[in-house]
This record gives structure tokens, sequence and C-alpha cells, in this order.
């Protein structure tokens, strides 16, 4: 498997989570909804992992310092600057040949944005 689908892949993965908990937050009244069920243990998995990019990410989300609306709006924008850096270092063969799973997850940041900032306090 080539380098590009990886990560491509990997992209795919860590996009749902963090869509998911788009939707959690949308659709929760109480903070543990807004959060998620096993929030606290889906956290730890993945701080405990090796990915550095995750790491991140995850501690991001765990950063209570930020209302949950901000640190999922700087999630959504630390994703998308990693899909266009994904997107510079692939061929046009592995583009075309890898399209829909690109658009896809292209397409799950474009919403979580949209939702995010559709709630944005004035």
């Amino acid at each position: 498997m080539g380098t590009f689908v990886k990560n491509l892949q990997k992209m795919r993965i860590v996009v749902s989570f963090y869509r998911n908990q788009v939707l959690f937050w949308l659709g929760g009244q109480t903070d543990e909804e807004k959060l998620g069920f096993g929030f606290k243990l889906r956290c730890q998995t993945i701080a405990n992992g090796i990915d550095p990019m995750q790491k991140e990410l995850i501690a991001l989300l765990m950063d209570e310092s930020l209302p949950l609306q901000k640190r999922l709006m700087a999630i959504t924008s630390r994703l998308e600057a990693l899909l266009e850096e994904l997107e510079e270092t692939a061929t046009e063969e592995e583009l075309c040949q890898y399209r829909f799973l690109y658009e896809s997850v292209y397409t799950d940041l474009t919403e979580m944005k949209s939702v995010l900032g559709d709630f944005v306090a004035e």
C-alpha cells in the first residue's frame, strides 16, 4: 500500500472521529452528551497511541480552557491543513485513483466547518 493512500485512510478515520464529536456537540444537551459516551476512555486510548498528529488533536480536544465549539473549530482547521499537505504530496494518478476517498474526507471537513461556523457567538 502506497504512502498516500495509507495517510489518506488514516485521515478518513481521524476525520470520522472528529465529525462524530461535532455531531455530539451539536445534538447534546448536557456537557456529557456533547462529548459523547466513553469520552475519557476514547481520549485516553488515542493519547496512549504513538501517532503524534492524533496526540496533538486529542490534547486540543481535552483542553478545557476553551469552549468545546472553539476546540472543535481549531481541530477542523488543523485537519483541513493536514489534508491540503497530503494533497500536495500526491501525484495526479493517486489523486484520480483515490478521488472518492479524498472527497469523502474533504466533504466531512467542509460540513464540520459549516456546522461549527453556523453557531459562532457574536
